[in-house]
């Protein structure tokens, strides 16, 4: 298994990034082996962040993916400084669900300030399978 690589893409702030990122999501796994269940989790919490990234973000969308050889990092940057907020969506809410969607599939999530840039990066990660 490949250690301390590092697979990057960048998007548009458009819809259609979503279906961009889930490709990215499958170069990426193919690359480092990822399991079905993995990649099923990964996909969807991915979509989710990206989604928030376009809904609510602004400017381009970066999606980083980190192998360190024990977890896979995902992060997805844009340049809002509004740390996205995780709530309870009642039954017929038609939105509201991603964060709760990304935090019970990934091993863990988090968001970070950029400061500097003014904006934000979420990220979540995912163990590496053994091989």
């Amino acid at each position: 298994m490949s250690r301390d690589r590092i697979f990057q893409i960048s998007l548009e702030s458009s819809p259609r990034s979503v279906r961009e990122a889930r490709r990215f999501f499958v170069r990426v796994a193919d690359e480092i082996g990822l399991s079905s269940e993995h990649r099923e989790l990964g996909a969807l919490a991915l979509s989710e962040l990206v989604t928030n990234a376009v809904v609510h973000g602004s400017g381009p969308v970066e999606v980083t993916a980190r192998n360190d050889g024990a977890a896979m990092r995902f992060e997805v940057a844009d340049a809002s400084p509004l740390a996205p907020r995780q709530r309870t969506a009642m039954p017929d809410d038609s939105s509201g669900r991603g964060l709760a969607i990304v935090a019970a599939v990934a091993g863990a999530w988090g968001c970070d300030n950029d400061d500097a840039a003014g904006g934000k990066t979420v990220w979540f990660s995912l163990p590496v399978d053994e091989q």
